[in-house]
């Protein structure tokens, strides 16, 4: 590449891939193609001029860019409340709290000027139940019970032998399960979210 920003290119080029054209081998230096001149952007928006999202949720602000062959190299993205939100510099936004924010997209042409653009951000209360994680389930054996927890309400649980006999099947209550067990030196514990466990010491 030259100072002019013109692609030369050399070499064999038995399957034209020097991209001249040809397929001779080319042993000096020919011009593949002109220097590259920016096309300037004209505007900016974004798709979404505003984002709903429950905390602790992420999108992401997609600029538009016009014409679509503009240089789109100079984008920037700010948040003004970054204890409501984040945005990361490709414009992945996360929520943090309930609230409102504001992300400018700025860019910058090639010849020093600015586009601007913004997307307001509305995060609210996240809602529902939570889905347990795998650091909340445990599988306990006391007294001969068998006790699994954290679980999601009526979520299946299976116990096996070690030999994959099936000993026990049931399903979660108030987030938890137990039954009884015959005497084995050790059983697997399956629920239907595909976590699993195993469980030591069944007397």
């Amino acid at each position: 590449i030259k100072t002019d920003g013109s692609l030369w290119a050399w070499g064999s080029n038995e399957s034209g891939g020097v991209g001249n054209g040809a397929e001779e081998d080319q042993l000096t230096p020919v011009k593949i193609m002109d220097g590259y001149t920016p096309v300037p952007a004209e505007s900016l928006t974004v798709v979404q001029p505003v984002l709903t999202l429950a905390a602790g949720a992420r999108s992401v602000v997609q600029p538009c860019i016009a014409p679509a062959c503009a240089d789109a190299e100079n984008l920037t993205f700010v948040v003004d409340r970054p204890d409501v939100a984040s945005v990361s510099p490709r414009g992945v936004v996360e929520a943090l709290r309930p609230g409102e924010a504001e992300v400018t997209v700025t860019l910058t042409t090639a010849g020093g000027e600015r586009r601007a653009a913004t997307c307001r951000i509305v995060v609210t209360e996240a809602t529902g139940i939570a889905a347990p994680t795998a650091d909340a389930r445990f599988a306990r054996l006391a007294d001969g019970v068998l006790r699994v927890g954290g679980l999601a309400d009526g979520e299946e649980v299976r116990v096996y032998a070690a030999d994959g006999q099936l000993l026990r099947a049931g399903r979660a209550a108030a987030g938890s399960w137990s039954t009884a067990l015959p005497a084995c030196a050790f059983c697997i514990v399956k629920t239907g979210s595909g976590w699993s466990a195993k469980v030591a010491g069944v007397r």
